[in-house]
């Protein structure tokens, strides 16, 4: 009886082991997460600071096209802008 005691303890050490020695830490993934998420941040930083001012004063008008009628408008951009709020 004794022997059928030791045999089972010794499975069930050994089925819990096994894993415990093949499993990754659990603060490696954890770092390895914030690393991935900073790297992520620094990239949109560095992406913000390249970027330039646009200047939309060179294009005081648009021109449109009416599917419908066929026929292309020229309109001031301010304008076309308030029409698109509008609606």
């Amino acid at each position: 009886m004794k022997r059928i005691i030791i045999y089972l303890l010794t499975i069930i050490f050994i089925c819990f082991s096994i894993p415990i020695l093949f499993a990754k830490p659990f603060e490696f993934q954890e770092t390895l997460a914030q690393t991935e998420e900073n790297v992520q941040v620094n990239n949109i930083q560095e992406d913000v600071e390249n970027q330039t001012n646009y200047d939309y004063k060179e294009y005081g008008s648009i021109k449109l096209y009416h599917s419908k009628t066929e026929t292309i408008e020229d309109i001031n951009l301010d304008e076309y802008l308030l029409r698109c709020c509008i609606c």
